[in-house]
């Protein structure tokens, strides 16, 4: 069972990993090449489109992937009714979309690329109907190989349109024309691989099914409010430049904190089991492994901090300053959202869904007030420290939930011995920092790893010992 969850971890990875890769590549790309004013109206499109798609969505895209794997006998009639439900759902909010396209003030291209993205997002969130069957076959090859292909296709249509000197506009168009061929692709693997789907539901099933994929909903739409927050704010207070800046920005530390997932995602399922079998492993577990996640953070946060310029110069060209000032701030949000990633695992793995949904509305609410008043009081800059306040606050909350099973002082200590090290390498790396770089970068490091040693922050045995705790020997 073990392996196979570890083969399914493995896909999924590879699949995100690849597509994420894609998805960066044409976000540079598009960032090069029309700079800052048009990526704020896709941020904003995006943004929009994300919230729509997520009503559109209902919940089911997580639901479905539960009642399908609970009954794969009948996966193909429930699977039937979910589709029904989405068709109708998709078609409101997409009448939806074009009505804020009309009556919002804003440019007839923002206007034009708002309903491109709407239109993408609402195609793309559909198949993710598909996808989730395919979650509940656990053939997860499947899904890394749309995802693959799903990125690719769009970045090739944009390529393209990019070389037949095409403006903003027309290249955004690559995004719902890949999303009719994304859709397209998973309804030819779900009737390929599991049968045909004959669209008729029973009403009493859909009312309940609505009911009980509503509590997905809720969740999913506070956490899309809440990663939105800024993109929104920025936009009709500061104009869609700003929000590109802020959408460069935060895409650089996004493509960083992809480690992070892909370390909390392959530990969730050793994690699970080990709360389920045995608290004692579980605790070790959960302590050995956030102490290798700081160990790994710090220096990822060290490097943005101090090349922030030189990296955002190199991505997306010259003159972002902007966006370069932004990555410089975001970097203190970095090693929290790397830490808030991993928890929110510990927490599914612990059974803490329920009270993890109370975080998200709670999140919005601080996230609207600080963007209000920081956009408004310093600009630009303010929605960064707002990000970075209200990662703190959930990181405080995640803590608090956690310390009623492993204590507070472990937490502490697994995150305080890696942050030691660190200030004692940022310490050696100020007082040389006159030096040239290729002398003072190389003593950051030498000065951090040492002080991981001197404090017992790391030691020789820490892989293996990691390894060990995630045998299938132990956790039989």
């Amino acid at each position: 069972m073990l392996n196979k969850i570890a083969k399914n971890t493995a896909f999924l990875t590879f699949g995100r990993f690849s597509g994420e890769g894609l998805n960066m590549l044409l976000f540079v790309l598009l960032s090069r090449y029309f700079g800052q004013e048009n990526i704020g109206k896709y941020s904003f499109a995006l943004a929009t489109g994300t919230i729509l798609s997520t009503l559109a969505d209902f919940g089911y895209t997580d639901y479905a992937v539960k009642a399908l794997t609970r009954n794969l006998d009948r996966a193909k009639r429930i699977l039937a009714g979910f589709l029904l439900i989405r068709i109708v759902l998709s078609l409101a909010m997409l009448a939806v979309l074009l009505v804020l396209a009309n009556i919002l003030e804003v440019p007839p291209s923002t206007r034009h690329v708002l309903i491109l993205v709407g239109i993408y997002q609402l195609l793309f969130t559909y198949g993710q109907i598909f996808i989730a069957e395919i979650k509940a076959h656990e053939e997860m090859q499947h899904i890394a190989m749309l995802e693959l292909l799903h990125r690719g296709i769009i970045l090739i249509i944009a390529v393209g349109l990019f070389t037949m000197k095409q403006d903003f506009t027309v290249v955004v168009c690559a995004y719902p024309l890949g999303g009719i061929m994304y859709l397209a692709t998973c309804i030819y693997v779900s009737r390929e691989r599991y049968g045909k789907i004959i669209l008729r539901c029973v009403l009493a099933e859909c009312l309940l099914s609505m009911k009980e994929a509503g509590f997905f909903l809720v969740n999913n739409l506070f956490f899309q409010f809440y990663f939105r927050t800024a993109i929104f704010f920025l936009t009709f207070y500061l104009g869609e430049k700003a929000a590109g800046s802020y959408s460069m920005a935060s895409k650089l530390l996004m493509a960083f904190g992809l480690f992070a997932y892909f370390f909390s995602s392959a530990l969730y399922p050793p994690l699970a089991q080990a709360f389920q079998f045995e608290q004692e492993r579980f605790i070790r577990l959960y302590r050995e492994s956030l102490r290798l996640l700081v160990i790994w953070v710090i220096p990822i946060f060290f490097v943005i901090i101090q090349f922030s310029n030189q990296v955002t110069a190199l991505l997306y060209g010259g003159g972002n300053e902007d966006a370069a000032n932004v990555a410089r701030v975001l970097a203190l949000y970095f090693p929290l959202m790397c830490l808030n990633c991993y928890l929110q695992y510990v927490l599914f793995a612990m059974d803490r869904h329920k009270i993890m949904n109370a975080v998200h509305p709670i999140a919005v609410i601080i996230s609207i007030m600080l963007n209000v008043v920081l956009i408004r009081k310093i600009g630009l800059i303010g929605a960064a420290y707002a990000a970075i306040c209200v990662e703190g606050v959930i990181l405080a909350i995640y803590i608090a939930i956690i310390s009623k099973v492993v204590e507070t002082r472990i937490t502490i200590v697994s995150i305080g011995k890696p942050s030691a090290a660190g200030l004692f390498g940022g310490a050696l790396f100020l007082a040389l920092n006159n030096w040239t770089i290729f002398i003072s970068v190389p003593i950051f490091f030498v000065g951090y790893f040492c002080g991981l040693w001197l404090s017992g922050g790391i030691s020789m045995n820490d892989w293996k010992n990691l390894k060990g705790l995630v045998t299938s020997k132990n956790l039989a």
